[in-house]
């Protein structure tokens, strides 16, 4: 079980079960929305440092009506290869690639004295970003981004879920973990007997409550090579 959120983000790790003969169920987690909003006064500027934390920020960057006129001024901060190579699709440079996520890559410090502008999710607290604002940073909420709702699977999806054997699901950020585990805990005792979580990455925020998982698998770097050699070999 995964999430198929993202521009297609779950699909490499899909394709790798489903090469292993898992039945892989996709599922659509969240509702999202580009927010328009005024350009800040610090993209004025000839050369500008963006952060730009996914793929998704990629896109509602690109969604602004300001953004085709700016475009050559930024130079992007981003955590990892595919989030470049989608800002490099938009035509804007990466100044640096954190190597392992921006939470553990401290950023160059010439990088990290500059004023920066953060892309955001509006639906997040400043206080959950993957890099610390500085004092003279500037928020910006580009989008909106948060857990529907209602249930994510159909009521045939649904009874494959409580007639399997075994789950397994995948993870790609504490925000998808915590979706999944709201639904699967309404599920009560006609959860399968045997839960397999697979994550990105270890970090703990938002929180989790739950307590079925019988294994908790991470790779060794939260990146999407150490992701797929991991499913790989996943016993499932």
């Amino acid at each position: 079980m995964c999430t198929n959120d993202g521009e297609g983000l779950s699909r490499p790790y899909a394709s790798v079960l489903e090469a292993r003969g898992a039945a892989v169920m996709d599922l659509s987690l969240f509702a999202e929305r580009v927010l328009p909003v005024s350009m800040p006064r610090l993209l004025e500027r000839s050369e500008v440092t963006v952060v730009i934390p996914s793929v998704r920020a990629a896109m509602a960057l690109a969604g602004q009506a300001w953004f085709t006129q700016r475009r050559d001024a930024i130079r992007a901060l981003v955590p990892g290869p595919e989030t470049a190579a989608a800002v490099e699709q938009l035509g804007v440079q990466v100044a640096w690639t954190a190597a392992q996520g921006f939470r553990r890559s401290p950023l160059p410090d010439t990088l990290a004295t500059e004023a920066k502008v953060y892309i955001a999710n509006a639906a997040l607290p400043a206080g959950t970003l993957s890099l610390p604002l500085g004092p003279d940073d500037v928020l910006l909420p580009a989008y909106h981004r948060a857990p529907k709702p209602c249930a994510p699977w159909t009521p045939l999806q649904a009874r494959e879920i409580v007639q399997a054997e075994r789950l397994t699901v995948l993870a790609l950020s504490p925000t998808q973990r915590a979706a999944f585990e709201t639904h699967l805990l309404k599920l009560g005792t006609k959860r399968p007997a045997r839960m397999q979580l697979v994550a990105m990455t270890d970090r703990t925020a938002p929180g989790f409550s739950a307590q079925f998982w019988d294994q908790v698998s991470i790779p060794a770097v939260s990146q999407r090579d150490s992701l797929v050699d991991l499913l790989k070999y996943l016993a499932f």
